[in-house]
């Protein structure tokens, strides 16, 4: 007769339960690496300067027969904006004439709460209507779109 010799199933059990628990604390010690790593570049990857930043186009008016255009930028957010900073332009028709200007509002800096006014000149082959979107320089993500009525 052939005797072997075999584990017991009580103690195979136990095996695999302490295998298992060993490749669980692997794979959450490596996720929670990765997640680290992840927001991590995330977070490098936002502008926190810029949080609170909002700027509103209170008024774009546009004059053909000038061929210029009179705009009202408004900050509505709780960040006040430089003399550093620079505010563009970008203008289109329906004809798809484009036209991509820095804007030399009146004011140097923009405070929380302020307007400031601008005109944007040089518009000759442009027809309305106009689509005006601006951003600042220092939070180009801050970007404002309006269309523009003929006056």
């Amino acid at each position: 007769m052939n005797k072997q010799k075999s584990v017991s199933p009580v103690i195979a059990t136990i095996l695999l339960i302490v295998v298992v628990v060993a490749i669980t604390a692997l794979v959450l010690n490596w996720g929670v690496d990765f997640v680290r790593r992840s927001t991590d570049t995330a977070d490098d990857a936002i502008d926190f300067s810029c949080m609170g930043a909002d700027i509103k186009i209170t008024s774009c008016s546009f004059y053909p027969s000038l061929n210029e255009m009179f705009v009202i930028l408004t900050n509505t957010g709780n960040l006040d904006f430089p003399e550093r900073n620079k505010f563009y332009a970008v203008i289109t028709d329906r004809d798809d004439n484009f036209l991509t200007t820095e804007v030399d509002f009146d004011t140097n800096s923009l405070s929380v709460g302020v307007s400031t006014t601008a005109t944007i000149e040089n518009l000759e082959s442009f027809t309305n209507p106009t689509t005006l979107k601006i951003n600042p320089s220092l939070c180009p993500n801050v970007q404002r779109s309006v269309t523009c009525r003929e006056n």
